[in-house]
């Protein structure tokens, strides 16, 4: 997220009205225990006439066209549906999502393989876990995997199986997550759940490319063209 110093705009009525909105929403989200967008202070606004303006950067500039020169960047999430956001930038960054998804697919819906589905969250992680880091995507992979298999087979049955064919893989007692620390790190003894930044990013960025790997697989085992989608059976 980037900030102009000193940078403020007037809310209209309109939009102070989908503020109210907005924060109430997010206020019951967090009373019941959900996630909120990271930065986001609930005590905002009460309702307030003007706001900080929050821009969506990337390569040097804001996706409304202002230079790096001129805004500061923070380590915290673009919600394009907040009052604050700009709405140029906001526009432009919903329409970057929406144009990587075929019309008329939701996230995650059934019209998607289990490898398209999590090469979708492997672009963006941070959208389903509020934080790109490891531990963070192990659980939410096991709650995937959880409720795939309450309908037949989870969508990581096998992955460990699978993860133990890989070079520096060892085996043990350990689940897949562990197997995958030796993936990562060979000869290395590195902990899942205790990595430094540079560490999580690394292995963030493995974990899905062998995710991605192993569904392959799994494709091309069932008479699938994992290329193509199409199917190879006669």
């Amino acid at each position: 997220m980037a900030l102009v110093p000193g940078e403020r705009r007037a809310l209209s009525p309109d939009e102070m009205a989908v503020a109210r909105d907005w924060v109430s929403r997010l206020q019951a989200r967090a009373a019941g225990g959900g996630r909120i967008p990271a930065g986001v202070v609930l005590a905002w606004p009460s309702v307030v006439a003007e706001v900080r303006v929050e821009h969506a950067a990337a390569d040097g500039a804001t996706l409304c066209g202002i230079d790096a020169s001129r805004y500061e960047v923070y380590r915290a999430l673009f919600e394009w549906s907040s009052p604050r956001a700009c709405p140029t930038c906001a526009r432009a960054d919903a329409g970057a999502l929406w144009s990587e998804r075929p019309q008329s697919y939701r996230p995650l819906s059934s019209a998607l393989s289990e490898r398209e589905a999590l090469a979708w969250v492997g672009k963006a992680p941070g959208m389903f876990v509020g934080r790109a880091g490891l531990a963070l995507i192990v659980a939410w992979l096991g709650g995937y995997d959880f409720h795939g298999s309450r309908t037949g087979a989870g969508p990581l049955e096998g992955f460990k199986d699978w993860l133990l064919t890989r070079p520096g893989a060892v085996d043990g007692s350990q689940g897949w997550p562990g197997v995958l620390m030796h993936i990562v790190f060979p000869g290395q003894s590195v902990s899942w759940s205790q990595l430094t930044p540079e560490q999580d990013r690394h292995a963030v960025t493995v974990l899905f490319e062998l995710l991605d790997a192993f569904l392959a697989d799994k494709e091309l085992n069932a008479g699938r063209d994992p290329s193509s989608g199409t199917d190879t059976t006669e």
